[in-house]
């Protein structure tokens, strides 16, 4: 399979796989694990981050371009609701200002 690199600003990713059970009592439907999961994808790959110009001395933009750059494979990560874009039908591509949170793999 050929390496994906992204364009700047944006992440390639793929929505997390769940278990069937919640609490291994539970067992989840998989409408339900899909609903429970929808904002949660792992990341593919990870382009580069946006030159931000005029806006490049803003300390808060500069924290987010600092976590946003030090995306990785495998990480699992929270996006904004309905924020993006099908590449095929396991990948999608979600601009970094999408991205609310990172979590690492173990």
């Amino acid at each position: 399979m050929p390496t994906l690199k992204p364009r700047d600003g944006t992440v390639i990713v793929e929505p997390i796989r769940t278990t069937e059970t919640l609490g291994g009592r539970i067992i989840l439907p998989p409408q339900t694990r899909d609903r429970m999961t929808a904002q949660q994808m792992t990341v593919v790959a990870a382009g580069g981050v946006p030159d931000r110009g005029e806006d490049a001395d803003d300390p808060a933009l500069a924290a987010q371009d600092q976590v946003k750059a030090a995306l990785h494979p495998q990480d699992w990560i929270l996006v904004t609701h309905r924020s993006w874009i099908e590449l095929d039908r396991h990948r999608f591509i979600v601009p970094f200002d999408a991205v609310l949170g990172r979590f690492r793999s173990p």
